[in-house]
């Protein structure tokens, strides 16, 4: 499942891919879609071409951009369709947060997630 969280508009979303490429948890991805969309949520599509981008490790951190995501996503492991709403490291305190946002839940309730590295 792919989400995208779009904070200028609050357009929220999800779409299932269908694909053969492994794609890792917290990865992010370009993807080209390959016909139609079918339009239930998560929406469902196949992938004609799907691009896995590079997200540099800050140079004073312990974990990477991916690593966190998953870290965040197993922590809220009861969230049915997650979104990272943003997702930020400070160099000063070494710390990352991430605010992950629920896709199914009628409230926009945020919830936020730190960890030192």
């Amino acid at each position: 499942m792919v989400t995208r969280y779009d904070e200028k508009s609050d357009l929220n979303d999800a779409i299932w891919i269908r694909t053969k490429r492994k794609i890792e948890l917290g990865q992010q991805v370009s993807i080209e879609i390959d016909g139609g969309i079918e339009t239930s949520y998560p929406a469902q599509a196949s992938a004609e071409d799907i691009d896995i981008l590079t997200i540099q490790r800050p140079k004073s951190s312990k974990f990477g951009q991916q690593e966190v995501i998953v870290m965040a996503l197993e922590h809220f492991d009861q969230i049915e369709v997650p979104f990272i709403k943003s997702i930020h490291y400070s160099d000063v305190n070494n710390v990352w947060t991430v605010v992950i946002l629920d896709g199914i839940s009628d409230s926009k309730k945020e919830m936020e997630f730190t960890i030192e590295g």
